[in-house]
């Protein structure tokens, strides 16, 4: 059975790789438009845990949000990170 902290980083990362897969480049500008309701939907989670790993991304520095919009833009440390991960 998986621990608490397997579980963690297992949702921050598949919470991660799920907005790398649905950005989107609008006027030069990339980011991901989903909501937490939307990103709860996909990953079978509550909106809840979506924010609590959303603030999670933020502290590690992998997240950036503007204003109070649904935009969550990855930083370049976050594409590098996911792009590393799928070539294994």
């Amino acid at each position: 059975m998986k621990t608490d902290a397997t579980n963690l980083v297992n949702t921050t990362y598949k919470l991660l790789e799920t907005l790398y897969d649905n950005q989107v480049t609008i006027r030069g500008e990339t980011y991901c438009p989903l909501g937490q309701d939307e990103l709860a939907e996909m990953l079978g989670i509550t909106r809840s845990t979506i924010n609590i790993h959303l603030n999670k991304l933020k502290e590690l520095g992998l997240l950036e949000k503007v204003d109070k919009s649904k935009k969550h833009i990855l930083t370049d440390r976050a594409i590098q990170i996911v792009e590393k991960l799928e070539n294994i």
